[in-house]
């Protein structure tokens, strides 16, 4: 019975809506949108043919707003901010056994989170609108869209340290801690990583107008990072001993030397040595996130009123 009444809905709604949506002329939508967002890099997660590990396990969020602004139908350029955050863990990966490669990740031991603020300028593109006015496909109700544009986003990546002190869980920011040596005379190819950085958003989904000043859209929305310390890790171990001769405080140092090699302590008897992987640098991180969207009308392009011509009382037609 519900799908009868769905489909009734559907009929009833398509004359309805492929008018409306098409009606926006040049408008202008706030739009408030959200959704799980999902990270691609090197720790936790799970290969890929693309070589990145997508991380599923963790229930990460975005949440954001926008104003649209519709031109002609077929394009629309969009403002808008967003704020999020992103995390994985190696304690997540599955393996079979210790020759399992996974098992290699597994005892790295690695794990990050970090907040997102991010503010971008998008360029919406409906392809179906480039078809005839008088067309089905043109007047369809739902309508794909595809996009893309430039990012400004901000991220501080932290990593979790257990103070058994304390017995309890710190999460300290990774940036400061220089656990591949960034920034260190040894390493002149390691650069410290900017915590605010460009980058590229892109994606597609589609658009349904519930109402001339109402639409629902659904998309998916990834990002070109142009940065491989997303999560603080990308090269090789080094040597923790260049954390005494570089970091001034002591409890600095210490936390460098945990933070840098945490495979101790899932194997007291295995420290990995110098040179030996710790990322892949072949590989930018990247982030996308599965976007609801809900746009409203607060203003569209006024029609011009006619002019009419005031008689004066003095006037005589003939």
């Amino acid at each position: 019975m519900k799908y009868v009444f769905l489909y009734i809905t559907l009929c009833v709604t398509h004359y309805a809506s492929a008018q409306n949506m098409f009606g926006v002329g040049r408008s202008t939508f706030i739009c408030f949108q959200g959704g799980p967002s999902k990270y691609l890099g090197d720790i936790g997660g799970h290969p890929n043919k693309w070589g990145d590990k997508l991380s599923l396990d963790k229930n990460t969020f975005f949440v954001g707003a926008s104003f649209q602004r519709f031109y002609k139908r077929t394009f629309s350029f969009e403002l808008g901010i967003n704020t999020g955050y992103l995390a994985a863990s190696d304690a997540d990966i599955k393996y079979t056994s210790t020759a399992d490669p996974e098992y290699l990740r597994y005892r790295r031991n690695l794990d990050f989170k970090t907040k997102i603020v991010e503010g971008s300028v998008l360029f919406n593109v409906y392809p179906l609108q480039f078809f005839g006015k008088n067309t089905r496909i043109h007047k369809f109700p739902i309508q794909p869209f595809i996009f893309g544009g430039a990012g400004y986003f901000s991220f501080n990546p932290q990593g979790s340290y257990y103070d058994a002190s304390y017995k309890t869980t710190l999460w300290l920011d990774l940036q400061p801690l220089h656990t591949e040596g960034q920034g260190y005379a040894e390493y002149p190819d390691r650069k410290p990583y900017k915590l605010q950085q460009g980058n590229l958003p892109y994606g597609w989904g589609l658009t349904y107008f519930v109402a001339e000043n109402l639409f629902v859209s659904i998309s998916m929305n990834g990002r070109k990072l142009f940065t491989d310390y997303l999560d603080d890790v990308s090269t090789t171990y080094i040597d923790t001993k260049l954390h005494e001769k570089y970091l001034e405080s002591e409890d600095v140092i210490e936390s460098a030397i945990i933070m840098s090699d945490k495979s101790p302590l899932v194997d007291p008897f295995f420290k990995n040595i110098v040179g030996d992987i710790r990322g892949n640098t072949m590989k930018k991180d990247a982030f996308f996130n599965y976007n609801i969207k809900v746009g409203m009308r607060i203003a569209r392009k006024k029609s011009k009123k006619p002019n009419f011509y005031k008689f004066d009382d003095t006037e005589v037609c003939n």
